[in-house]
């Protein structure tokens, strides 16, 4: 377990762990981001989610995996990938349950990757749909930086919704 501030930890996510991920997530991802989808996320889901795919997720040492907890309670995910030539660091994934947004967790998260990384990579990035109004606000809020745009290409994924945004934090 790795402590972010006295109530939020970060617990590594193991292969043996996968029920109760699909569960968290079948919690926070259709009601966030089903719009986006024909199939409100299923088929995306179950891909990234299949066991095939986290157990290669999980091998990637460079990687790391984990369960956001607040007060001892699982209310999200985080996955980022460190990029060592580049010195960058690529946020994949950060959901936190909307019943605990608003709590300074994604916040804490946020100076924690800064924190703990700044000494070894120069940057950190993320893709955040074009659609999240309220996501973008925060990451800018956050001190990152629009630097382009890019789109998906998911079956199923509605095509106005295919754009992203990419933002970009300097930590050095």
């Amino acid at each position: 377990m790795i402590s972010v501030n006295n109530h939020i930890q970060l617990k590594p996510l193991k292969v043996m762990d996968r029920d109760k991920l699909i569960s968290i997530i079948n919690e926070i991802y259709p009601s966030t981001y089903g719009y986006l989808w024909t199939d409100q996320g299923e088929k995306y889901l179950s891909q990234i989610y299949s066991m095939e795919n986290l157990t290669l997720e999980l091998k990637d040492s460079e990687s790391p995996y984990y369960f956001i907890t607040h007060h001892s309670e699982i209310v999200g995910i985080l996955k980022f990938r460190k990029e060592l030539p580049k010195q960058h660091i690529r946020l994949q994934r950060i959901y936190i349950h909307p019943k605990h947004q608003g709590k300074s967790i994604g916040k804490a998260l946020f100076g924690w990757i800064e924190k703990t990384y700044q000494s070894d990579f120069q940057t950190v990035s993320l893709e955040v749909m074009k659609s999240e109004s309220k996501a973008i606000r925060f990451y800018e809020k956050m001190g990152m930086q629009l630097v382009g745009n890019s789109s998906l290409n998911f079956n199923h994924l509605i095509p106005e919704f295919k754009q992203t945004l990419i933002y970009q934090k300097q930590l050095k």
